[in-house]
């Protein structure tokens, strides 16, 4: 009664799924919040990393002392989250549905994961607006 579960991977395993054998796939993972007698139900489609579970959970318990977490709540409405990661020293940064990669100097590629989940089209030349919102993230 008086509990929250989560339930999160560390990372995705090796997949026989070509589309989790990508750069972005192989970081996609699940991460399920269950407190037992609530009525939280549903399915978000968005993007989500650990460290937002923390501020999640606080929010949820409505703690009202402050804190820091560079992370943000995943249930609060009309944010556009962002996710930042490091895969073999290539800094990776999703932003609504697209990927960036920046190698510490420069971006090296650019994708639309809603459209191209295989990532094979390099949209690096092709949305210069898009592009430039994200490099300010």
């Amino acid at each position: 009664k008086n509990a929250v579960f989560v339930i999160c991977a560390d990372h995705a395993t090796v997949s026989y799924l070509p589309e989790y054998q990508t750069a972005a796939g192989g970081f996609q993972i699940p991460i399920i919040f269950y407190a037992p007698g609530d009525n939280l139900v549903g399915k978000a489609d968005k993007l989500v990393q650990q460290i937002d579970i923390m501020p999640t959970i606080l929010n949820y318990l409505h703690y009202d002392e402050p804190y820091f977490a560079f992370g943000s709540d995943a249930f609060k409405p009309g944010k556009d989250n962002f996710v930042l990661n490091n895969n073999s020293g290539s800094y990776n940064l999703y932003f609504k549905d697209y990927m960036m990669s920046y190698d510490g100097l420069k971006v090296t590629s650019f994708y639309d994961l809603k459209k191209d989940r295989l990532m094979k089209q390099d949209l690096l030349k092709q949305h210069p607006t898009v592009l430039d919102t994200m490099e300010t993230k």
